[in-house]
């Protein structure tokens, strides 16, 4: 029995002495022990830097674009920029340019809407038939009985200097992913997704993407071409920051 009462008052002096620790080292709690914890919260918010697109349409003069079905030879201001004189080609067109001051690149989508006045019809074919000799050429577009024409628009990334003449037509490139350059025009609308990429304007130099249009006419339509046979295009650029 005493030595169960020994044990049993050495335990409860053990228990006084551990009890006796916070006490003695009361100040050890206040550096962060489980007992006395603190919790700091520190708010970030992050402000999203916008790209700034800076877009500049080019505006439309008298005579943007002259359908020449005849080949008449014509003389006069394009579209404001220098006189030409002496054109016989069917679609008698200049560089229109859009000016591009964004900071950075912008993916281009392009929607073409024709409207047609008169006779006017139009093929979504080359009416030349992949003719290169101006007499097989000549041959092909006189066999056409419709007032009709083959009219493209096509596009191109200028750099930092203005186009003056149309660009040339370039076909898509399946191995690189890559659509063709142009849109061949039909009565209502038609939407090329990423035609181009236009690279990021420099600081001290503007870029600009020139378009224009080409094509082909029927020479020898049943019923004779007049001024009432129209075509009005309305080319809608969508321009969308990419990295």
């Amino acid at each position: 029995m005493k030595m169960k009462k020994f044990f049993s008052l050495m335990m409860a002096l053990a228990m006084t002495a551990a009890l006796a620790v916070p006490t003695f080292a009361s100040t050890a709690t206040e550096f962060g022990t489980a007992s006395n914890k603190t919790e700091q919260n520190v708010t970030v918010k992050a402000v999203t830097q916008e790209p700034t697109i800076s877009i500049a349409m080019p505006s439309v003069n008298t005579n943007p674009v002259i359908v020449n079905p005849y080949g008449i030879k014509w003389s006069g201001d394009l579209n404001g920029l220098t006189t030409l004189a002496d054109q016989t080609d069917q679609i008698i067109s200049r560089a229109l340019n859009v000016e591009n001051k964004t900071n950075v690149k912008l993916k281009v989508d392009v929607t073409v809407t024709t409207t047609l006045g008169g006779n006017m019809t139009l093929s979504t074919t080359d009416l030349a038939n992949g003719k290169t000799e101006a007499a097989d050429i000549a041959a092909e577009l006189g066999k056409v009985t419709k007032n009709q024409a083959y009219v493209y628009v096509a596009f191109k990334d200028m750099g930092t200097t203005k186009g003056t003449t149309v660009p040339a037509k370039v076909e898509a490139d399946t191995s690189a992913g890559t659509p063709a350059n142009y849109i061949v025009l039909k009565s209502g609308a038609v939407t090329v997704k990423d035609l181009l990429t236009l690279p990021a304007a420099s600081e001290s130099a503007a870029g600009y993407l020139a378009f224009g249009f080409g094509g082909n006419a029927a020479t020898k339509p049943t019923t004779g071409w007049t001024a009432k046979d129209t075509i009005t295009a309305a080319v809608a650029f969508t321009f969308t920051p990419v990295v």
